[in-house]
């Protein structure tokens, strides 16, 4: 973001762009035009997914929004760490009685 060089986590961001609205059936920024997407994207965080779908489970819920981090620092570090927190994700919520 913001000239940054492309990496692996930015393809985390559009991940969770697409899983945002997966999550709640709307884009995380909306705006008449890509500029104004974009200038909002800088500028404002998104609701977090259980604000606009009450469904969706916390510990998802803090995932996704750390996906969306706008310091790469926050989000998970490559698409292997991903895959381990939704595999934690998945394990816990299977194990629950």
């Amino acid at each position: 973001m913001l000239g940054q060089p492309a990496s692996e986590r930015s393809d985390l961001y559009s991940l969770r762009v697409v899983l945002y609205q997966i999550l709640t059936g709307e884009p995380p920024f909306e705006a008449e035009t890509p500029w104004g997407v974009a200038m909002r994207r800088v500028q404002e965080e998104p609701h977090p997914p259980r604000e606009v779908n009450p469904a969706v489970p916390e510990d998802l819920d803090d995932l996704t929004m750390r996906l969306l981090a706008k310091d790469p620092g926050g989000r998970p570090s490559d698409a292997g760490a991903l895959v381990e927190e939704l595999e934690r994700l998945t394990v816990r919520r299977w194990s629950r009685p």
